[in-house]
């Protein structure tokens, strides 16, 4: 049976994934070179649940999970939020965009997810959720921080409509990784 290398995510419209890309330009342009390894526009995604290494006929079962999470959830709006980093301005190594909007109806969502795959066998997080986009990881934290980046600052008011989410195989190749949908489970216009 193969492995592959899987995750649950929010796909982002093209619109949000082009304001992503000026931001990355701009934020490019005030570091030095070689600062930063940018993760490519098309694999920026708001990530719900890592799923690791796992054999390919659990994904029947997963999407089903899924699909009872998002059959009591109506499709809802989440807007791009402050640039931050992790683990702190002093010493960054992930640069990324925060989520605002509606993440009372997000955090549901989520633990509803993180429930449905402890019933698989899978762990839940350790680390509380805290949604973002990684636009970013910095290759030299020492050269970034002496940089005053607008960390807090809201970089764009953009939003965006999430009606679905999906589980992605991750193929990790020389020239980075790439996404393969496996699964889209839609929220339901009819929820409650």
């Amino acid at each position: 049976m193969r492995t592959i290398r899987a995750f649950i995510a929010i796909n982002l419209p093209s619109s949000i994934r082009s304001l992503l890309h000026d931001t990355k330009d701009e934020l490019s342009k005030q570091l030095p070179a070689r600062t930063m390894r940018w993760v490519p526009i098309q694999n920026i995604h708001l990530t719900l649940k890592f799923l690791g290494d796992i054999q390919e006929d659990r994904l029947p079962s997963i999407s089903r999970e899924l699909d009872l999470v998002t059959k009591d959830h109506s499709p809802f709006n989440l807007d791009l939020g402050h640039l931050g980093c992790f683990p702190n301005p002093k010493k960054p190594r992930v640069v990324w965009i925060g989520i605002q909007g509606e993440t009372k109806e997000l955090m549901v969502i989520q633990q509803r997810i993180e429930g449905s795959l402890r019933r698989l066998g899978w762990e839940a997080e350790s680390r509380k959720f805290h949604p973002h986009l990684t636009l970013g990881r910095v290759r030299d934290s020492r050269q970034l921080a002496v940089i005053k980046l607008p960390w807090g600052h809201q970089i764009h008011k953009e939003g965006f409509l999430v009606d679905s989410i999906t589980l992605f195989e991750s193929q990790l190749q020389s020239g980075g990784a790439r996404y393969l949908t496996h699964y889209t489970s839609k929220l339901s216009s009819f929820a409650k």
